[in-house]
């Protein structure tokens, strides 16, 4: 124990000499006029980070926004004086001058917007041409400003309604830029005895409008696919089939059934149909009556058409035609080599009721199978026919609904003479 008393005294009186031996550095006078302060540094950080936090908080709120408004896609500048504003749209005001203002307004559920130091102003409805100056002559009497701009942020994304002749018809959120032809791609796209060119559309106000588009898909019109409107029903209605159906396929043209027309020649029903096209071979319109086809010139002749009648116009020589029972018939680009399977696999594939064993090419006005017809050449026309199982199917099923009919009548007759 003194031998450990002795060492700790003697490390205790070393250090306290070398602790002695170490100079003092004083901070040149100086260094010590330019240092900052602590509480300064404090100040100024606390300053940075409030501006900071400012920056952040202005950017959660723009994400905030567009998180629920959504991102809507957009064709282009919107169009000031077709596009109508509704309720969560998003606007950015600017002002500078005395009163400077930088605000994202959002449109509210009953049609406002609230101009700060002023109050709400009505916008819902309007154009966007028109909701810009109503917001522009209050930012005028409000703030008398220097400057000021009002931008549309952010379009909004609402629920539209479609029905009649669709795949899935439904309701479905659309945004403010969509088009008719958007919503029935939507549910699924039309089915094939829909009507196009008689759309019908009626807005929350009870306004209706009956809208053509097969401008729009024949030819790229964009006016003949007008902007949906909040709460929009569209029905697409099926095609008068009161005195029978033609089909039509071909390039340029909405491929599928339309309404016969008695005494109706095939130019009258192409200047129908819109099918008239600068790329489309007028001189080789191919007719198929009762299975039978006949290729006519329609430069000098005309042809009176018959209910159940098939029109194909053959287009410009590097596409083919697949058409008959098929998911999407129209026109598809001619590649060497590949087989009448594969293009029909392009058009979406068979149709429930359409057949693999029952496919006929059509070439220079021949029929031909499609072992025959092998190699494709472009221009040829490849038709699906009804499946004999689904067709004999159809027919028992029909013959079994009127037998089920029947005696459901003769039942009630007894029970009634009892």
């Amino acid at each position: 124990m003194r031998k450990l008393a002795t060492i700790s005294a003697i490390s205790l009186m070393l250090i306290s000499i070398a602790t002695s031996q170490v100079p003092t550095i004083k901070q040149p006078a100086s260094l010590r006029r330019t240092t900052i302060s602590p509480t300064a540094v404090s100040t100024g950080a606390g300053k940075a980070l409030e501006k900071i936090s400012e920056i952040e908080t202005a950017k959660e709120a723009i994400q905030k926004v567009a998180q629920k408004v959504g991102y809507v896609p957009l064709e282009g500048p919107i169009d000031a004086e077709k596009f109508i504003v509704g309720p969560h749209d998003v606007i950015h005001l600017q002002v500078w001058g005395v009163s400077s203002v930088d605000e994202f307004l959002e449109v509210t559920n009953d049609g406002f917007i609230t101009i700060p130091g002023y109050g709400a102003i009505k916008i819902a409805g309007l154009t966007w041409a028109a909701a810009k100056k109503t917001i522009a002559d209050t930012v005028k009497y409000v703030y008398n400003p220097e400057k000021f701009a009002i931008t549309l942020a952010f379009a909004r994304i609402f629920v539209a309604h479609v029905a009649g002749c669709v795949q899935f018809p439904g309701s479905y959120q659309v945004g403010a830029t969509g088009r008719i032809w958007d919503i029935i791609q939507l549910a699924g796209g039309q089915t094939g005895l829909a009507d196009l060119s008689k759309i019908k559309v009626t807005h929350r106000d009870g306004s209706t409008e009956t809208i053509d588009i097969t401008p729009y898909l024949a030819e790229g019109d964009i006016s003949a696919n007008p902007y949906l409107r909040d709460g929009d029903i569209v029905v697409v209605p099926q095609i008068d089939a009161t005195n029978g159906l033609v089909k039509l396929y071909g390039g340029g043209v909405r491929s599928g059934f339309y309404g016969y027309k008695p005494n109706e020649t095939i130019s009258q029903f192409l200047q129908r149909s819109g099918a008239f096209s600068k790329f489309n071979r007028l001189s080789s319109v191919l007719l198929i009556r009762d299975g039978k086809p006949k290729t006519i010139n329609l430069f000098e002749e005309d042809v009176t058409l018959s209910p159940n009648d098939v029109v194909i116009i053959p287009t410009h020589l590097d596409s083919i035609i697949v058409g008959g029972l098929v998911a999407n018939g129209g026109t598809y680009p001619y590649y060497p080599g590949l087989s009448v399977e594969a293009y029909v696999a392009m058009a979406g594939g068979m149709s429930e009721k359409g057949s693999i064993a029952r496919i006929a090419v059509f070439r220079n006005g021949k029929k031909l199978s499609p072992k025959k017809a092998y190699p494709l050449m472009p221009g040829d026309v490849i038709i699906v026919y009804y499946s004999y199982f689904q067709l004999t199917k159809d027919v028992i099923e029909t013959i079994g609904r009127i037998l089920s009919a029947g005696i459901t009548v003769l039942y009630i007759i007894d029970r009634l003479s009892r």
